[in-house]
């Protein structure tokens, strides 16, 4: 989705009228640039159409879901159940379909790890 955007935006690049620090993240495919040049226009004053206000919004969104899968699989790599849960409702309240069977079972053996020692009946050592 968010290489879509970008190949969206070429004809922008393009067109002279278009603020140099605009250009150059959108040429860079930078997301974060582009917001923080587009605000920082914004803030001075100086015009942006619609249509790129309306793709840094996308791009930004896109950009954002594109992180927190990355971190998402992080998560479940590194067997943090905590960070993959967090991620999860994230993906999912900004509408993305999350079905990670990794994930599930990552929960599973987090479930299976905790109940061990509580099944020994406390045959641990206390020596």
């Amino acid at each position: 989705a968010l290489a879509n955007l970008w190949i969206d935006l070429r004809p922008e690049v393009a067109n002279a009228d278009l603020h140099p620090s605009l250009a150059a993240t959108m040429q860079a495919r930078d997301a974060i640039g582009l917001v923080d040049a587009a605000m920082s226009l914004l803030s001075e004053g100086v015009a942006i159409s619609d249509k790129v206000r309306d793709s840094v919004v996308l791009v930004s969104e896109a950009d954002e879901v594109a992180l927190l899968r990355r971190s998402l699989a992080d998560a479940v790599r590194s067997g943090d159940v905590q960070a993959a849960l967090v991620c999860t409702s994230d993906l999912r309240a900004k509408g993305e379909v999350v079905e990670l069977p990794s994930l599930d079972a990552l929960l599973q053996a987090r479930s299976a790890a905790t109940a061990r020692p509580a099944d020994r009946g406390g045959e641990e050592s206390t020596a």
